[in-house]
């Protein structure tokens, strides 16, 4: 959903100097995107165990480092060469992407 900068100083902001999108609910997506990565490393282990003639047992620990966000932000000089020569009725900015990684250490018995 655009953001309409005029509706923003039409209620009386006089100043904006940065704009920064962030995830709403930071826990959600960390608990998917762990889950998503333990079975990526289930998967990947099951392939090198069967091209060792093995079968992939149980996972017997997992850990992970880090679950990084990568927000994004508008400062303020970004702002100002947007409004320059622009309509203030129609200036509009649009979401940008967040990157979210994280990184997991797993260790599969093998049968």
């Amino acid at each position: 959903m655009p953001l309409n900068i005029s509706k923003i100083t039409g209620a009386g902001v006089s100043e904006v100097s940065s704009i920064a999108f962030t995830l709403q609910d930071k826990n959600l997506y960390r608990s998917r995107l762990l889950a998503q990565a333990v079975e990526n490393a289930r998967q990947q282990a099951a392939v090198v165990a069967n091209a060792g003639g093995r079968t992939l047992g149980n996972l017997l620990s997992a850990s992970f480092s880090s679950v990084n966000y990568m927000e994004r932000s508008m400062p303020r000089m970004m702002l100002n060469k947007m409004a320059v020569g622009a309509d203030a009725a129609s200036t509009e900015i649009e979401a940008r992407n967040i990157s979210v990684s994280v990184n997991v250490q797993t260790c599969f018995a093998l049968q």
